[in-house]
């Protein structure tokens, strides 16, 4: 489903932040 790709697209987002 798209939530779960969008929650793995913020997760990996935080990630590359952090």
């Amino acid at each position: 489903k798209r939530e779960i790709a969008e929650m793995f697209y913020i997760k990996k987002f935080n990630i590359s932040i952090n």
